[in-house]
């Protein structure tokens, strides 16, 4: 997936580059965030998807999400999803 600099999504965050797009199951970038705190820096992430629908990697990401967005879960070596208000 390619996304150019600047580009605003969902009215909340502005690419600012790329951080991965080779792998396995998604693209990885980093924005910023317009609303509320402007000087957070986030990583969005993007499955690998087809017009066929969802596939097994939609799905995988859709179980990451859930396990993520717990509060009670943490982990040293991976970031916490937070839901777009946050921001």
């Amino acid at each position: 997936m390619r996304l150019k600099r600047g580009i605003t999504l969902n009215q909340n965050f502005q690419i600012e580059r790329s951080l991965s797009e080779k792998g396995g199951t998604a693209s990885v970038f980093l924005a910023n965030c317009l609303n509320g705190h402007h000087n957070r820096k986030v990583a969005i992430k993007f499955a690998r998807s087809s017009s066929k629908g969802a596939m097994d990697e939609d799905v995988l990401l859709r179980h990451e999400v859930d396990i993520l967005k717990n509060p009670t879960w943490h982990h040293p070596g991976i970031l916490r999803v937070f839901p777009i208000p946050y921001c």
